[in-house]
């Protein structure tokens, strides 16, 4: 019986061997797909904070060479040259980011395209303020309508946003069925590890009958240990790439100087980001998101349409984006952009 026992717990040792091996090769796989997977979603996160920036810098461009029109001071000129290397850096950045992808490529080049027809615009106004004035530099925008290009700039970096928010939504899932792998293996190999162990106890619980209620216990203990420190590491990664993910993009917000804000069409309450606030020049703590505070910065000349658009998109709650100018808390005007959906 001893002979038996000896043969049933090398065997026993060998099928333990066996599964921690098999366990420890499907952690290193399991984690390695893991890190793959993180690796491709913060490449995709890129390349939407590169468009979100270029697009950002890109109406730069646009109020440099407007606030020279109005002003004919030569510092805007320096703005509009800084951005524009700025802008074209950041393209070149997204064609690198995004080589593994060529449906992509279409989209990019056209970006380029009206990029440079947008630069070359915004020179051609500064050429004709300089030579002939204020009056005609006005006269030349109103006829040809710089917006065009604004529009159609905004319209591709949306589809190039879209294409990689779609890679970014399948590497997520690949990331997530890496995971559930993972979890689904661990549990295989722990629940045959836990037949083989059942059976051994039985064949020799006339001899450790004591001896196996300890380590039972102890296994029992170990394993319970072990879940709870895998589902506190699980949820730690998560906690800490949502907090990366927030901070990234209000820290894209601060540099792209782009705000956000969210209304309750019931009550018609308001959440402002703090970046509108920096954008308006006044400090969150002192004042409460409104409509009405909103309107109070809008330009004088701009807040008939503002106002009606707004109405319009609580009647339709269709999308809609407006131009427009605003007064900062120190005085000056300035241009903005909004998007409301």
């Amino acid at each position: 019986m001893k002979l038996i026992i000896s043969q049933k717990l090398l065997l026993f040792s060998f099928i333990i061997l066996g599964g921690n091996f098999l366990l420890s090769y499907a952690v290193y796989k399991s984690k390695q797909n893991l890190i793959e997977s993180e690796k491709w979603v913060e490449h995709t996160e890129q390349v939407i904070y590169q468009c979100v920036a270029m697009f950002s810098t890109s109406n730069e461009i646009k109020t440099a060479s407007r606030d020279f029109i109005l002003t004919n001071n030569k510092t805007h000129i320096q703005e509009l040259h800084s951005a524009s290397k700025k802008v074209f850096a950041y393209i070149e950045n997204i064609k690198l980011l995004t080589q593994n992808n060529p449906s992509q490529k279409p989209n990019i080049d056209s970006l380029n395209i009206y990029m440079h027809m947008q630069l070359a615009f915004a020179l051609k106004v500064i050429e004709i303020r300089n030579k002939y004035g204020l009056t005609s530099a006005i006269n030349y925008v109103a006829i040809h309508n710089d917006n065009y290009y604004s529009r159609q700039i905004h319209k591709l970096t949306t589809i190039i946003q879209q294409g990689e928010d779609v890679l970014l939504h399948e590497r997520r899932k690949v990331n997530a069925r890496s995971l559930d792998v993972f979890n689904k293996l661990f549990i295989f190999v722990f629940i045959l590890m836990t037949g083989f162990t059942i059976v051994m106890l039985f064949a020799v619980r006339k001899y450790l009958l004591q001896t196996k209620e300890k380590e039972k216990r102890a296994a029992e203990l170990n394993c319970a240990n072990e879940e709870l420190l895998f589902q506190n590491k699980v949820r730690e990664i998560a906690e800490k790439n949502l907090s990366q993910s927030e901070s990234r993009l209000k820290e894209a917000q601060t540099i792209a100087h782009v705000g956000n804000f969210e209304v309750d069409i019931i009550t018609h309450s308001e959440v402002w980001s703090d970046e509108m606030y920096k954008i308006y020049g006044i400090d969150k703590n002192e004042v409460a998101a409104s409509k009405e505070l909103f309107l109070s910065f809008i330009h004088p000349d701009d807040l008939n349409y503002i106002t009606t658009n707004i109405n319009e998109c609580f009647k339709s709650f269709k999308s809609s984006a407006s131009d427009f100018r605003f007064m900062h808390k120190d005085g000056s005007v300035r241009y903005a952009y909004s998007e409301a959906r």
